[in-house]
């Protein structure tokens, strides 16, 4: 009774008990818990999570995922992207030059 008028701490009060009462962190609540309600970085949380959540670079995403989000150059984006995308002057445009050049020359003559 006293328990319930005073907020006491007698023993028939759980630590699960005190921790819905008060937010404290007892060995009832779980990482996983912990994590939902304050943010933490526990090993429930993944690599997919938290790239997801925060622009981290682990490595499930890719070079052509990382190309898209933040226009680096990785490999697999060809000459011919890089041309499209940013005016540069790669070796597939220099053929197309030379191939336009003959197209016009042969009109004018």
């Amino acid at each position: 009774m006293e328990d319930t008028l005073h907020g006491g701490h007698p023993s028939w009060r759980t630590p699960f008990m005190e921790d819905t009462l008060h937010g404290g962190h007892t060995s009832w609540r779980t990482p996983f818990m912990e994590d939902t309600l304050h943010g933490g970085h526990t090993s429930w949380r993944t690599h997919f999570m938290e790239d997801t959540l925060h622009g981290g670079h682990p490595s499930w995403r890719t070079p052509f995922m990382e190309d898209t989000l933040h226009g680096g150059h990785p490999p697999w984006r060809t000459h011919f992207l890089e041309d499209t995308l940013h005016g540069g002057h790669p070796s597939w445009n220099g053929i197309r030059f030379i191939i336009q050049g003959r197209f016009e020359k042969n009109a004018a003559d």
